[in-house]
């Protein structure tokens, strides 16, 4: 059963341009079970849908989600995702739907989805849930 005080979602359909790759955010749910997944005591799932679509390179473009989507949830260091469900090789006007998940404290409040390499600038999108 979920506990419908520690569920919480957003819409926030926000677009942005990520190299060759479209990406819309398009909500956020946190929640204590995923996927037949439960998280443990003090920290929740954090799922994030989002569509990816190659609209600027003629040749296949590639999002690596290990090393180029992180979360700052106010924890200190960034988050990379536990997992993740979309194409990530995109062929020019096939796009692709799915979520990136992470696990967060269960306070958290204010988020901060980042796309972009590691030591590089990145593109954010902040939500509050």
């Amino acid at each position: 059963m979920k506990n419908s005080e520690q569920v919480a979602n957003v819409k926030i359909g926000r677009s942005l341009q990520y190299g060759a790759i479209s990406i819309e955010v398009r909500g956020a749910e946190k929640t204590p079970e995923f996927r037949a997944l439960k998280s443990q005591p003090g920290f929740l799932f954090l799922v994030i849908d989002l569509k990816v679509e190659n609209t600027k390179s003629a040749s296949t473009a590639f999002i690596v989600p290990d090393e180029e989507i992180w979360l700052n949830s106010g924890a200190g260091e960034l988050a990379k995702p536990e997992n993740y469900k979309f194409e990530t090789a995109l062929e020019k006007g096939k796009p692709s739907e799915g979520h990136v998940w992470f696990i967060v404290p269960a306070g958290a409040k204010n988020f901060s989805l980042l796309f972009g390499k590691k030591k590089l600038p990145k593109i954010p999108v902040d939500f509050s849930l």
